[in-house]
C-alpha cells in the first residue's frame, strides 16, 4: 500500500504569491484526472485550480490565503500522499492602482481614491527603502526571532532592526547592491529621486519573473484558439469558397473597442489628473535634476553670514565651477538668467569678502585670502593681506602709546609701573599673536601651498610671490624694529641714543617716557616682559635679529636691576642690626646678607638661564664687564655696611641697650672674620649654580672672562682689609691705654733703676696690666674665642714694645734694680706665654739682654721665690689668659 502513495519530489518555483501556478512533480499522482481527490499547500486546499497532468505531474494555483511555510501534499484515492519539499508564501504587496501586476490582485486600500493627506506627495509609496526590488515578504525565522527579541525588520514598525531587515530580506544581496541600495537611501532622505533607469529596470525585471508562468499560461491558450481558428476557416472553405463569413474574432473586436470607450469616458477624470500629475512630476524631476544650477545663487548669498564654514565654502565653490563649464555656453533662457544671478552673486561675495579681509585677524585673514583665490579673485589678495596687517601692528602701537600717555600723571609708584608695563605687553603680545601666523602665510604663499589642490593656481601663486620677496623682507623687518624701537623706549630708553637730527625724529616718534615712569620699572617687571618675548615664536621671520637682540637686552636689564636691588637691601642691613650675640660669635647680620643673596640668586636664575638660540650673557665683554664691576660692589658693600656699624652711634628713641664702642668693634670684628671664612664660599657656590661662570672650569683665566671666583678673591680682600682696620681700632681703644699705663706705672714713687731696693715682689704696675690684658681677652671671649688669636697677640707686642722703649732709655741698673726689671719682664712674658707671637717673644728677649745678668745662686734663688709668690697670687688672672 506505501508504495502507491503519491509522492512529491519537486515543487516549481519553491516560493512564491497567491495566485502564481505551481508545478507539482513526484511519483503516484493516479492514472487519470479522477484519481485526484485533493491538493494541499501550506495546509490550504487548491483542488479548485488542480490539474492533472500525469502520474508525474500535477499543476495548480496557489490559493489566496495561504500564508507562510508548509508542505505540498497531494490525496489520490488511495489516501494522502508524503512531501519532503517544503514551499514558502509570500505576503501579497498591495499595489495602486496605475502599478504592474502578473495577477489579479485586489486593490491597496485608499489606492483607487486621492485622500487630502496623501495629495501632497507625488511619489508613490515604496515597500522598498533601498530601491533594489528584492523584497520577498518571506515569514519569519525562528532562530531570527530569538536573535532580535522585541524588534521587527518592518520599516513601518517602531521597534524596526536595520540588521534584522538586510538578514531578513537581502541575505543574498551582493555588496555592490547593496552599497548602490545606500545610495539611493540617501537620495531619498535628501528629497531627491532614485535613480529612473536602476528603478525601471529593476521594476521590469521583477514584472517579467512574476509574469513568466501567466505568460507561458496565455502563450498556450492563444496557440489553441489559433488552432481552432485555423481548423474552422480551412473547413468553410471547403463547402462554399465564394461564400464569406465574418471572422469570429470581429464580435470581440467590437466589445472591446466598445470597452475601452466606456472605459476612457469612465476613467477620463482620472487620466486627466493623471497627465497633470505626469506634468507636475516632469516638471519638478527637471527641477530636481538641475537644482544644482537654480538653488546656487541662494547658497552663494548664504556663504556671506558664513564665510568662516570651510567646508561649506569649499563645496559652493566647487559647485559653481561645475556649474560655470556645464551651462557656460547654454542657449536656455531660463539658464542664462540664472548664470547671470550666480554671476552676480560671486561678485558680491567677493566684495563681501575683500571687506573682511581688513576687518579680520591673522587666521581668519589667511582663510578668506584663501577664499578669495578660490573665487578667482582679482589682483593680489595675499599681499594686500600681508601689508595690511603688518602695518596695523604700527597703527595699534601708536594706539596704545596714546592711551598710555593718558596715564603718565598718575601718583603712584605701582601705577606708573602698570602703566608702562602694560603698554610693553601689549606691542609684545600683538607680536606673539600676529607675527607667527603672517610667517605662514607668506610661507604658504610663497611655496605655493596656499591652494594645494589645484596645481596651476599654486604655480600662480609662487610666481606673485617670488615679485614680493625684497619687499617682504623690508615689511617684516621695519614693522618689527619700530615695535621693538618702541619698547626701548619705554623700559631701555638708554639703548636708544640718537645721533643726528633723523635719528632724534625718530626718537620722538617712539615716545618720550617721563622719568618718574621709567624710574618706576623693576627688575620683576622685566622679568615678566622677558618671559612674554620668549614665548614670541620668531624662528626664521624677517627681522627676527630686532627681537632676539630685545630679549638679550631684558635679560641684562633684568640681571642689573636684581643687582641694583641687592646692593640697597645689603646697605639698608645695618639698620636691621641687633646686636644680639649667637653661640657661633657675632650676629645675625652675616646670615641676613647671605639670606639676600641666596634671594637674588633664586631671582636672577631665569634670566642667566639661555633658552633654544639664546647666546651667554656673560660672553659679551662689554656686558660681562659692567656685571662684574657690579657684582663686585654689591659684595663689597657688606664689608662697608660693617665699617659703619662699628663707627655708628645709638639711634635716638632707642629702646634697647646699645653696646659700647669697644664692644661694636669687637661684634663687628667677628661678623666680618665669620662672613669671610664662612660666608663668601657659600656665596660662591650659590653663584656658581645659577650660571655665573666659574674659574676653576676654565682653562685659561684672563681679564676679560668673567668668573664669580675673581670677585669672591676681591670681596674676602676687602673684608681682610676691613678685618686690619677693625683691629687697630679696636687696639687704639684697648691697648693704647694698656701700654700708657706702664710707664707711669714703672716709675711711680720717683722709682730710679740704679737706687733700687732689694726685691720683694712684683710691682704693682705689672699686675693691674696684666688685669686689663685679662679683661681685653674676657672681652673678646664674650664676642667669639675666635678673635682671641688675632687680637690679643697684637696687645703683647704693644707691651713687649713699651718695655724695650722704656728698659733702653735706662742709663744705669743696678744689680737690685737688674733683678726687679727681669722678674717684671718673666711675670708679663710668662702671663701671656699663651698669647705670644715670634715678635712678642723676641721683644721680651731684646729687653733681658738689656738688663745686667744675675750674679749668683742667691740672686736667682730669690727671683724664683718672688715669682712663686707672684704665681700664687695672680692665680685667677693665669687662669683666665691660659683658657682657651
Amino acid at each position: 500500500m506505501s508504495d502507491v502513495v503519491p509522492d512529491v519530489t519537486g515543487i516549481s518555483p519553491k516560493e512564491a504569491k497567491p495566485g502564481t501556478k505551481l508545478t507539482i512533480r513526484g511519483n503516484n499522482f493516479g492514472r487519470s484526472a479522477s484519481d485526484l481527490v485533493a491538493v494541499y499547500v501550506c495546509g490550504k486546499n487548491c483542488s479548485s485550480s488542480a490539474e492533472w497532468q500525469s502520474e508525474r505531474k500535477i499543476i495548480c494555483r496557489v490559493a489566496a490565503d495561504c500564508e507562510g511555510r508548509g508542505s505540498v501534499v497531494v490525496q489520490t484515492k488511495r489516501g494522502p500522499g508524503k512531501c519532503q519539499i517544503q514551499f514558502t508564501a509570500l505576503k501579497s504587496t498591495p499595489l495602486g492602482s496605475l502599478e504592474q501586476s502578473a495577477v489579479w490582485v485586489d486593490e491597496a486600500p485608499g489606492a483607487g481614491a486621492f485622500s487630502r493627506s496623501e495629495r501632497g506627495s507625488i511619489r508613490p509609496t515604496t515597500q522598498d527603502p533601498l530601491g533594489l526590488k528584492k523584497i520577498a515578504d518571506r515569514p519569519l525565522q525562528t532562530e531570527h526571532i530569538r536573535l532580535f527579541p522585541g524588534q521587527s525588520p518592518d520599516p513601518g514598525n517602531e521597534q524596526f532592526s536595520p540588521t534584522w531587515f538586510l538578514l531578513h530580506h537581502h541575505k543574498s544581496t551582493s555588496f555592490q547592491d547593496l552599497k548602490k541600495g545606500l545610495v539611493n537611501l540617501t537620495q531619498i532622505s535628501r528629497g531627491g529621486v532614485v535613480p529612473q533607469a536602476t528603478t525601471a529596470q529593476s521594476a521590469s525585471m521583477s514584472h517579467i519573473k512574476d509574469s513568466l508562468p501567466i505568460f507561458f499560461e496565455v502563450h498556450e491558450a492563444l496557440n489553441s484558439i489559433h488552432g481552432q481558428m485555423s481548423k474552422g476557416g480551412q473547413s468553410s472553405g471547403m463547402q462554399n469558397t465564394q461564400q464569406v463569413k465574418p471572422d469570429m474574432t470581429d464580435n470581440l473586436l467590437g466589445l472591446l473597442i466598445k470597452a475601452e470607450s466606456r472605459s476612457y469616458n469612465l476613467f477620463e477624470d482620472v487620466l486627466t489628473q493623471k497627465d497633470k500629475a505626469d506634468k507636475i512630476r516632469n516638471t519638478l524631476a527637471v527641477l530636481q535634476r538641475f537644482k544644482l544650477l537654480f538653488f546656487l545663487p541662494g547658497r552663494v548669498n548664504e556663504l556671506k553670514e558664513d564665510i568662516l564654514d570651510v567646508d561649506k565654502f569649499s563645496q559652493v565653490v566647487s559647485d559653481v565651477d561645475k556649474v560655470r563649464s556645464l551651462f557656460r555656453d547654454t542657449k536656455v533662457p531660463a539658464f542664462q538668467k540664472v548664470m547671470k544671478e550666480l554671476n552676480n552673486s560671486v561678485g558680491s561675495l567677493q566684495t563681501h569678502l575683500q571687506e573682511k579681509l581688513f576687518e579680520s585677524s591673522v587666521r581668519n585673514q589667511t582663510q578668506i585670502v584663501r577664499q578669495l583665490i578660490e573665487l578667482g579673485a582679482t589682483g593680489d589678495p595675499t599681499w594686500d593681506a600681508l601689508q595690511t596687517s603688518l602695518r596695523s601692528m604700527r597703527t595699534k602701537n601708536f594706539a596704545s602709546l596714546k592711551k598710555a600717555q593718558l596715564r603718565w600723571d598718575v601718583e603712584t609708584t605701582s601705577a606708573r609701573r602698570e602703566c608702562i608695563s602694560s603698554f610693553v605687553e601689549e606691542i609684545l603680545i600683538l607680536f606673539k599673536c600676529v607675527l607667527p601666523d603672517l610667517w605662514k602665510l607668506w610661507n604658504r604663499y610663497s611655496n605655493g601651498t596656499l591652494i594645494s589642490n589645484d596645481p596651476q593656481q599654486s604655480s600662480k601663486l609662487k610666481q606673485l610671490a617670488s615679485t614680493h620677496a625684497k619687499d617682504v623682507k623690508r615689511l617684516f623687518s621695519d614693522e618689527i624694529l619700530h615695535g621693538v624701537s618702541m619698547i626701548r623706549a619705554a623700559v631701555l630708553h638708554e639703548t636708544l641714543q640718537a645721533k643726528n637730527a633723523t635719528e632724534a625724529a625718530e626718537r620722538r616718534e617712539y615716545g618720550i617716557w617721563p622719568e618718574p615712569c621709567q624710574s618706576a620699572v623693576n627688575a620683576a617687571t622685566i622679568n615678566r616682559l622677558l618671559q612674554i618675548c620668549r614665548e614670541i615664536d620668531f624662528k626664521g621671520i624677517y627681522g627676527s635679529d630686532h627681537i632676539k637682540e630685545l630679549c638679550f637686552d631684558f635679560r641684562v636689564q633684568t640681571i642689573r636691576l636684581l643687582m641694583e636691588e641687592l646692593l640697597e637691601e645689603i646697605k639698608s642691613l645695618k639698620h636691621q642690626e641687633d646686636w644680639e650675640l649667637l653661640a657661633d660669635g657675632g650676629t645675625n647680620l652675616p646670615k641676613m646678607f647671605v639670606s639676600a643673596v641666596d634671594e637674588f640668586c633664586l631671582l636672577v636664575r631665569e634670566p642667566v638661564k639661555r633658552f633654544a638660540s639664546e647666546e651667554n650673557i656673560f660672553d659679551i665683554i662689554q656686558v660681562e664687564t659692567e656685571l662684574r664691576s657690579l657684582m663686585a660692589s654689591i659684595l663689597c658693600q657688606f664689608p662697608v655696611t660693617l665699617s659703619q656699624l662699628a663707627t655708628m652711634e645709638a639711634p635716638q628713641n632707642l629702646k634697647k641697650m646699645w653696646p659700647s664702642g669697644a664692644m661694636r668693634l669687637v661684634t663687628v670684628l667677628s661678623n666680618s672674620i665669620h662672613s669671610r671664612v664662612t660666608k663668601i664660599n657659600h656665596i660662591e657656590e650659590s653663584l656658581t649654580k645659577v650660571g655665573f661662570p666659574d674659574a676653576r672650569k676654565v682653562l685659561f683665566i684672563n681679564l676679560f672672562i668673567f668668573n664669580i671666583f675673581q670677585v669672591c678673591v676681591t670681596v674676602q680682600r676687602k673684608f681682610a682689609e676691613l678685618d686690619n682696620r677693625l683691629i687697630e681700632g679696636y687696639l687704639e681703644t684697648r691697648r693704647d691705654p694698656i701700654v700708657c699705663a706702664v710707664e707711669p706705672g714703672m716709675y711711680a714713687g720717683m722709682f730710679d733703676w740704679g737706687a733700687c731696693p732689694r726685691p720683694t715682689q712684683v710691682r704693682p704696675y705689672v699686675k693691674l696690666c696684666l688685669i686689663e690684658v685679662v679683661a681685653v681677652h674676657a672681652e673678646l671671649h664674650s664676642v667669639s674665642q675666635k678673635l682671641l688669636a688675632s687680637v690679643l697677640p697684637k696687645v703683647i707686642d704693644g707691651l713687649g714694645d713699651e718695655f724695650v722703649r722704656l728698659l733702653g732709655s735706662v742709663s744705669k741698673f743696678s744689680a737690685h734694680g737688674g733683678l726687679q726689671a727681669r722678674i717684671e719682664i718673666r711675670a708679663i712674658e710668662e702671663c701671656t706665654a699663651l698669647y705670644s707671637s715670634p715678635r712678642s717673644k723676641e721683644l721680651f728677649e731684646e729687653a733681658l739682654k738689656l738688663l745686667p745678668s744675675v750674679p749668683g745662686n742667691e740672686e736667682r734663688q730669690l727671683e724664683e721665690q718672688i715669682m712663686q709668690n707672684f704665681r700664687k697670687q695672680m692665680h685667677i688672672q693665669l687662669m683666665a689668659l691660659r683658657d682657651q
